[in-house]
């Protein structure tokens, strides 16, 4: 995917949080409007108080927010995904 790699690509230097792939449950808020690259979706989670982690579907330009997560999915290629810096990770 083209438009992955060059998303992951412009991702490398922002300082923020992201992987490949996607948050499974937690939902949230789904396909927030003028959300159109990863950088803005993970601004908008950053500026949400009830948002823990964002994925971001690289071909529709889709920006949904989670709250309390329960697992991350890497095998799924059309998403790149990040934590807030609020989030915390839970021992396991």
């Amino acid at each position: 995917h083209a438009s992955r790699e060059r998303h992951l690509k412009s991702m490398e230097t922002s300082g923020v949080h992201y992987q490949r792939g996607v948050w499974s449950y937690g939902d949230y808020k789904h396909n927030l409007d003028d959300v159109k690259t990863p950088h803005a979706c993970a601004a908008a989670c950053e500026a949400d108080e009830g948002c823990l982690h964002w994925n971001f579907h690289v071909v529709h330009h889709r920006c949904d927010l989670k709250s309390e997560a329960t697992g991350h999915d890497d095998g799924v290629p059309d998403w790149i995904s990040g934590n807030a810096k609020r989030y915390v990770s839970r021992p396991k």
